[in-house]
């Protein structure tokens, strides 16, 4: 598998989405386990309750929110004014994850500091759907494990989102793995990646420069 990477809003971030599980069609990752039938839930998750677009800070200078919506809506940008803006315009021209119930979106962001910096640090994040959870979601490659952050909106426990700052510049030639848990311990969802991905080669990204507030995405390539 190889991965294709361009720019996102922001002159020094590049983003690589890995799509979930929607409501149209199926994930373009290796495996996905979960869904309503495997959904098993014991009691609602463990989330931070944000306000619509409140801003909160994911690490590496950037930051997410949360966008009211039916389709998992959320934002994440660099730390500006003008960045988020152009994140939440560009959320509503291109839809959010619109995730199956018991499933999660998958993404992560690369983010350069100075022009000087060739690998840059990893932010991940994504969207979940579940009635009740989860209660953590970890993300696994390179024999490490992190937890993720999780937040959701008000009155609107059955979506929300997920991030972690792990502090790594390289996600290495292995596989990444992504599993939402809930209260018992048990998978509602797993995404898992196989590695041998093309790292990005600086802050103008291996395409080269691009025009200044294009946005971009990109699913594996089998």
């Amino acid at each position: 598998m190889t991965r294709t990477w361009l720019r996102s809003a922001g002159a020094a971030v590049a983003v690589l989405v890995l799509l979930g599980g929607t409501a149209g069609q199926a994930g373009a990752q290796v495996a996905s386990y979960g869904g309503r039938d495997a959904q098993r839930c014991a009691a609602p998750g463990a989330a931070t309750v944000v306000r619509p677009f409140e801003k909160v800070g994911v690490g590496q200078g950037m930051m997410m929110a949360l966008i009211p919506s039916s389709d998992q809506k959320y934002v994440l940008a660099d730390d500006t004014r003008e960045s988020f803006r152009r994140a939440v315009r560009d959320a509503y021209q291109y839809g959010g994850a619109d995730l199956a119930d018991g499933r999660i979106s998958a993404s992560f962001s690369f983010k350069w500091h100075t022009p000087e910096q060739e690998v840059p640090n990893i932010v991940f994040s994504g969207a979940w759907r579940a009635d009740c959870g989860p209660s953590r979601i970890t993300i696994e490659f390179e024999g490490g494990s992190y937890e993720a952050e999780l937040l959701r909106l008000p009155n609107r426990p059955g979506w929300g989102t997920y991030h972690a700052d792990p502090g790594v510049r390289s996600l290495g030639n292995g596989d990444l793995v992504v599993t939402a848990y809930d209260a018992e311990g048990r998978v509602l969802d797993r995404m898992e990646f196989r590695g041998e991905q093309e790292e990005p080669g600086g802050p103008e990204g291996p395409e080269g420069p691009e025009e200044e507030g294009e946005e971009g995405s990109a699913a594996p390539l089998s």
